[in-house]
């Protein structure tokens, strides 16, 4: 059985040092001597010059508030029965 053969259910425990996890978190293992090497070197590309705005679509006009032609504001809407009632205040 595992367990007889100094194997637990999950397998075969940690054995020999005790290694501390501060070399992990500190990031001690790691390099950061290439770490423009994985993107190409665009520091020789000029830009040629802005593109032209998109033009406008069928639909964008349609929300284009701009163009909607300003409303006159309303009377407001009052029931038959109360359009001769004074206001209190």
């Amino acid at each position: 059985s595992a367990a007889a053969s100094g194997g637990g259910p999950f397998g075969i425990g940690t054995s020999g040092k005790d290694e501390s996890i501060r070399p992990l978190i500190e990031v001690d293992y790691t390099s950061f001597k290439q770490d423009g090497a994985d993107y190409p070197d665009l520091t020789r590309l000029t830009k040629k010059g802005r593109l032209p705005p998109p033009k406008a679509t069928i639909a964008s006009m349609g929300h284009d508030v701009r163009q909607r032609p300003v409303e006159e504001p309303k009377e407001p809407w009052v029931m038959k029965k109360f359009q001769n009632v004074k206001a209190r205040q």
